[in-house]
């Protein structure tokens, strides 16, 4: 930038030295070769700050009492309009860069949370099939029954419940994560793993409606062929969850690549 401009902007009832405008800015150029001090303003800048502004400018003016007052036009010197366009692109540029870092912040996020949720369905789906070596057969005419202690069952089924809807609140929230983002697909596929994990949740919870079971004292009998269908369909939703899951942990991955290969460029 020239070494003869200084520009100043009216924020909070004060003028500043500036680096850089933008459309919202009252601002002024003071051009020590002239002795002239260029006078500009915004076209989003309220008129509260354009009053309060020119109301102020007595204080520049104290400080550069021998220069001329004039506002910025098309007709003004070519180098004056050329340093107030390296102004504003000086503070798009910086905007830019502190967005994009936001956005890989927000990338970098979205990467872990997808995978710690892919984690907890791992598990639930580690703890469900799990379930069936920790359960006895026994015949009971005419089918197998699988035999568990009520308390253990009801303890196995609780915390993949937990296990289930902590998947769900973290790829319901990613999904906004998606919107922000702007990116549709990342959007749909959280919201896919999001309605397969909420259908293996809910599935759980019925287990006492969808089961055939009988229950003698503190022992539950689960008949084997209903307990393998149960499991099975559990197992399906929880893998499209994984899948869809992963595709969105995927494409975060390279989406963070992609906007910290912007940034660099524009440093």
């Amino acid at each position: 930038m020239s070494t003869n401009l200084f520009p100043f902007i009216f924020k909070n009832e004060r003028w500043y030295n500036a680096e850089g405008v933008n459309d919202s800015d009252i601002g002024v150029i003071v051009d020590t070769d002239r002795a002239v001090i260029w006078f500009f303003e915004g076209p989003k800048s309220s008129a509260r700050n354009r009053s309060s502004a020119k109301e102020l400018l007595a204080d520049l003016r104290q400080k550069y009492e021998l220069y001329a007052f004039k506002r910025i036009s098309n007709d003004s010197p070519k180098d004056i309009l050329e340093f107030l366009e390296q102004l504003k692109k000086h503070d798009y540029i910086t905007r830019i860069r502190y967005f994009q870092y936001d956005l890989e912040k927000i990338s970098k996020y979205y990467f872990y949370l997808n995978n710690f949720g892919c984690l907890l369905l791992i598990m639930a789906f580690t703890f469900l099939t799990g379930f069936l070596f920790l359960t006895s057969r026994t015949y009971i005419n005419p089918f197998d029954y699988f035999t568990l202690d009520f308390n253990r069952f009801s303890f196995i089924v609780n915390l993949i419940s937990i296990l289930f809807i902590s998947s769900f609140i973290i790829f319901i929230i990613t999904s906004f994560f998606g919107v922000i983002l702007n990116k549709r697909a990342l959007l749909i596929y959280n919201l896919a793993t999001s309605i397969f994990v909420f259908m293996a949740f809910f599935m759980l919870r019925i287990w006492d409606i969808i089961l055939y079971f009988e229950l003698i004292g503190s022992i539950i009998y689960i008949r084997m062929d209903a307990i393998f269908l149960f499991i099975f369909n559990l197992d399906i939703f929880q893998l499209l969850g994984l899948i869809f899951g992963y595709v969105s942990v995927i494409t975060s991955f390279f989406e963070s690549k992609r906007i910290r290969k912007i940034e660099l460029k524009s440093e």
